[in-house]
């Protein structure tokens, strides 16, 4: 496989698995499920977030880190988390 690719891919998924973690440091200490009963939210207004808003880093940066719903603002940890669980996934 083409490096480039591979790291392509590698990024990808530490996005994907840095937004997993995300929802696991907001809502376990909350009581709330990880599936059920609901999808992505906004933790202000509780709007569920449709894919496009659901794109880990991208969607925070064209929504300037606001909710698109009530403009609340979203906390600059939800992407750190992202970044950081992706560059940690390429490093190693």
């Amino acid at each position: 496989m083409n490096p480039a690719v591979a790291s392509v891919a590698v990024l990808v998924f530490g996005l994907v698995c840095g937004s997993f973690l995300n929802a696991v440091i907001h809502r376990l200490p909350r009581g709330i499920g990880l599936a059920f009963p609901r999808r992505s939210f906004c933790p202000s207004c509780g709007r569920s977030l449709p894919w496009r808003e659901n794109l880990p880093v991208a969607s925070w940066l064209v929504l300037r880190g606001r909710c698109e719903g009530c403009g609340a603002r979203i906390s600059c940890r939800y992407p750190l988390v992202a970044v950081l669980t992706a560059g940690l996934l390429i490093w190693l």
